[in-house]
């Protein structure tokens, strides 16, 4: 399958301010959050600064909304690997319990 950046011909600049303009709009369009964002993280992840935080945070909400566990145990734990150097600078960090919340919120349906 093609990526998203050549189907639709945009640079990944381009995909991070579209992940970040549906979040502002508060967007629940997850697969295509999870399309974006997948290839954001495994494609661009060290180009992306400190928004990476921001992004595994969206991409793992809703890749859980999409039945997506491979993806969403993924960016928690790309989360978790680097939180305990870069967490000083992250405005508002998942903790441990909040990634389990999520777990959970998934797992009993909601």
């Amino acid at each position: 399958m093609a990526s998203v950046s050549e189907m639709y011909d945009v640079t990944w600049e381009e995909m991070r301010d579209k992940l970040r303009k549906w979040r502002e709009d508060n967007h629940r369009n997850s697969e295509q959050i999870v399309d974006v964002g997948e290839e954001l993280i495994n494609e661009h992840a060290s180009k992306l600064g400190d928004d990476i935080w921001i992004i595994y945070e969206q991409v793992m909400i809703a890749a859980l909304d999409c039945s997506r566990d491979d993806l969403a145990w993924l960016t928690e734990e790309c989360f978790r690997m680097a939180e305990s150097d870069r967490c000083p600078m992250r405005e508002k960090a998942l903790n441990e319990d909040s990634v389990h919340h999520l777990g959970e919120l998934h797992c009993s349906g909601f």
